[in-house]
């Protein structure tokens, strides 16, 4: 199911809540509640593989905005990759925060793209470590 598909199907509420910058202790009790739900083996399967579930809901509220913003602008998935000249699996990893597979290039050039530049801003002010680690700061 496209990412487009999954937002027509949540509630204005659900939409609101990804979309949000969360804050630090927002994120803390979210990720507990998750690993707990999740279980032992699920956590320490996706440590062993690097997989952060911390980092991908900091990154979810971002990758909502670029699909919605994508959207807003009447564009498919497949429209924006050929007007931003990537591959349209690479908007995908973006939209999808398949944080692993995103280029830092692509999306800052996406940012741009989608005038997301003053939301990011915040995003980032947030999110100063992971914007860090995935190279969307200098």
């Amino acid at each position: 199911m496209a990412s487009r598909d999954k937002n027509k199907t949540l509630t204005k509420k659900e939409q609101s809540f990804r979309r949000r910058i969360l804050k630090d202790d927002e994120i803390k009790v979210f990720v507990g509640h998750m690993r707990e739900f999740l279980g032992p083996t699920f956590v320490a399967l996706s440590d062993e593989y690097g997989l952060s579930i911390e980092d991908t809901l900091r990154f979810q509220s971002l990758a909502c905005r670029f699909a919605e913003a994508r959207t807003a602008k009447g564009l498919t998935l497949k429209e924006a990759a050929a007007s931003l000249k990537v591959p349209k699996y690479k908007l995908d990893y973006i939209e999808n925060a398949n944080i692993r597979n995103i280029s830092p290039e692509i999306t800052l050039r996406y940012i741009e793209f989608l005038g997301l530049s003053n939301w990011f801003g915040r995003w980032k002010k947030a999110n100063a470590e992971l914007a860090k680690r995935m190279g969307l700061v200098p």
